[in-house]
């Protein structure tokens, strides 16, 4: 997962620093509240914060290196400096946990691409096993951790059928979107609607 803000052409290939959360179970609300205090902190600045996402369930998602670690990038080091303030963030690695801006520990850009390209390998992974007839939960969005059946499968989109309110709607969708349900979890989830 990736967020971005400014012009953020300018750091292709620079280094990363790497920002810890405080709990890997909050993980989503430590995220929101970093990316909600982002724009008035980097006021004209490029950012760039990646989010090593490895698998996305329902209502979790797991971090690559199981840890509470996702990465960021600026072209203005003190903005960056300033996400330690941030309720939610344990701190920035720094070398001998110093805190201080020059003892930053900066990660080269090519392991952040590797991590990437493992992403996007799970994803296509995942969205491939997606037919008609499966049962899917909608990984983000309006109807986010909503389930139904898959209707029609058309390249990288699909149509589900989802049960909402009493009533049955078809939302489209692209198959990177869904996850398969497990079937031991399925009609618990359908009572959950």
């Amino acid at each position: 997962m990736r967020f971005l803000l400014g012009d953020v052409a300018k750091l292709e290939g620079q280094p990363w620093c790497v920002l810890e959360l405080e709990n890997a179970r909050f993980m989503e609300m430590y995220l929101r509240r970093v990316l909600g205090h982002v724009p008035s902190m980097f006021r004209g600045h490029a950012f760039e914060m990646h989010v090593p996402v490895m698998s996305r369930g329902l209502d979790e998602f797991e971090l690559a290196e199981g840890g509470s670690a996702v990465y960021v990038r600026s072209d203005d080091t003190p903005s960056l400096m300033r996400l330690r303030r941030i309720l939610g963030v344990s701190r920035l690695a720094t070398k001998n946990d110093t805190g201080r801006a020059r003892d930053l520990v900066w990660v080269e850009d090519a392991h952040v691409v590797e991590l990437q390209k493992r992403e996007d390998a799970a994803i296509t992974e995942s969205s491939a096993s997606i037919h008609e007839g499966s049962r899917v939960s909608v990984v983000d969005g309006r109807h986010r951790d909503r389930v139904g059946v898959v209707h029609q499968v058309s390249g990288d989109s699909a149509v589900v059928r989802l049960k909402w309110g009493g009533r049955e709607i078809a939302l489209e969708t692209f198959t990177s979107n869904l996850r398969v349900v497990p079937m031991q979890w399925w009609h618990s989830l359908l009572e959950k609607e």
